[in-house]
């Protein structure tokens, strides 16, 4: 009986059938990225994610752990490798603890944010549920591990994570950040803080985290303004740096490529361009009329304590884009209660884009055939390297025939983050071989200026800098788990 054979069966013996799947029932994405997984295990407790490990050494087989796998375009359920098992912890699903009255949660990687909101709506409604543009299915500490990016408060979950709990490759538990009474209230312990070695990567398997939730603020106005062009937008950034990094005018700001709104509301006009890609630039403002010929949407959000705060911040910040933007226009307050009932604007949608039928009622994206990668590089806030970057998409996207699907993500006034949906026909083989050259060409030419990945795919890659390398011989000497 071979080796992998000899796994399965210990696999099985272990989790029973329903906790062993054929690797072909999950290893789809909207990307080409990475590989089928050999087998797909779903353990429900950390002393079965102990099992599985301590099989996985015996046999000589790798684990590539994941929350839900719901990160479509990058990667989402598949392995960096052929012969690689895939480990996903979507059965711990379980709410461990929820402080109302101390803002924290303690959460497994199978909980959803679909389940998180709905407990929180029921239970501590106070607080502001973690909210994504991505699949409400995915995984809220998978979200949080990746370093992905909120919608609302906060911006960066990752930041607000204060402990881990790991399952080391030897089988070990390991606890990091604050226990005890002050379990979720400080983000780092005394001495040495590990927690951050466990993001966006596979030095262990993580069962657990304790992350902080923000408050729901008590007053809340929407906003919305266009912006003519690249120059345009970078005068604007260089002019909202200094209160931004001040950090005294609460606000969340996104800003939206005119191509990037078009394809959240797609799909792609095939019959107007005669199939061509990418789109012609003459007919992008008929596809986004209330941009009214801009490039550049800009959206937001202020919060305030009071409407009288809500007020001044407002005059701030109209007296801050007076002159850059146009179309400025303030939704009716509301109370951040109110706010957060409403649904995300489902981000997915453009994963659409350029598929040739419509999208319907369907969820999942690589099941439709969509064809998304992401590209999402860090920037510093300054007009000059936002245009140097902008510049460096240029040509490549033309040459493959895609389109400038782009969001900046505003943070404090230091870095951006960029992020480009590569969107595509995924039943078109040359449009994804396109689609892949495109991204290493421009991954490696923004590297040069020194515009490094926010996130990257599932690949097979080795480790970055000889730190990781001697982490990883420290944490999974046996090469257990996968190194992605």
């Amino acid at each position: 009986m071979s080796t992998p054979s000899r796994a399965l069966l210990r696999w099985q013996a272990c989790l029973g059938s329903a906790g062993v799947l054929d690797g072909r029932q999950r290893g789809q994405d909207t990307s080409s990225i990475g590989a089928e997984p050999l087998v797909v295990l779903l353990p429900a407790s950390i002393a079965e994610v102990q099992e599985c490990l301590r099989i996985a050494g015996e046999c000589g087989i790798s684990l590539h752990p994941i929350s839900r796998g719901r990160n479509w375009g990058y990667g989402g359920p598949r392995v960096p490798r052929a012969g690689v098992a895939l480990l996903s912890l979507e059965r711990m699903d379980r709410l461990r603890h929820v402080d109302e009255a101390m803002a924290w949660v303690e959460l497994e990687p199978g909980v959803r944010f679909a389940d998180l909101a709905a407990h929180l709506r029921r239970h501590a409604p106070s607080l502001w549920p973690p909210r994504t543009g991505g699949p409400a299915d995915g995984s809220v500490v998978g979200h949080a591990l990746a370093r992905g990016l909120g919608a609302g408060w906060p911006q960066s979950p990752s930041e607000t994570v204060t402990g881990l709990e790991l399952v080391l490759a030897d089988g070990r538990v390991l606890r990091t950040g604050v226990r005890g009474a002050l379990q979720g209230l400080r983000r780092a312990p005394l001495g040495p803080d590990a927690g951050g070695l466990f993001f966006q990567s596979s030095l262990a398997v993580v069962t657990a985290m304790t992350m902080q939730l923000q408050p729901v603020p008590p007053q809340v106005q929407e906003l919305q303004a266009c912006i003519d062009d690249d120059g345009q937008l970078a005068a604007l950034l260089d002019a909202l740096r200094p209160t931004l990094q001040r950090g005294l005018l609460p606000l969340t700001l996104q800003i939206f490529d005119a191509c990037e709104v078009a394809a959240l509301r797609g799909p792609y006009p095939w019959a107007a361009t005669d199939g061509r890609t990418p789109l012609p630039a003459a007919l992008l403002p008929t596809l986004v009329p209330e941009l009214g010929g801009a490039r550049w949407l800009l959206r937001g959000i202020l919060a305030a304590e009071d409407p009288v705060l809500l007020e001044a911040g407002r005059a701030r910040l109209t007296t801050l884009l007076e002159g850059r933007i146009r179309r400025l226009r303030f939704e009716t307050p509301c109370t951040g209660a109110t706010l957060a009932e409403r649904p995300v604007r489902d981000g997915m949608n453009q994963a659409w884009w350029r598929t040739r039928e419509p999208r319907g009622t369907q969820t999942d994206p690589a099941a439709a055939n969509c064809g998304l990668r992401w590209l999402a590089v860090s920037l510093p806030h300054r007009s000059a390297d936002l245009l140097r970057a902008l510049a460096i998409l240029e040509s490549p996207l033309a040459a493959a025939g895609l389109d400038r699907c782009l969001s900046l993500r505003v943070l404090d006034g230091r870095a951006l983050i960029a992020v480009l949906a590569l969107l595509y026909d995924g039943e078109d083989e040359a449009a994804r071989v396109a689609a892949d050259d495109c991204h290493g060409e421009l991954l490696s030419a923004l590297a040069a200026e020194g515009f490094v990945p926010y996130r990257v795919g599932v690949e097979d890659e080795r480790p970055a800098h000889d730190l990781e390398a001697m982490l990883r011989a420290t944490f999974d000497p046996g090469g257990v788990l996968s190194g992605s």
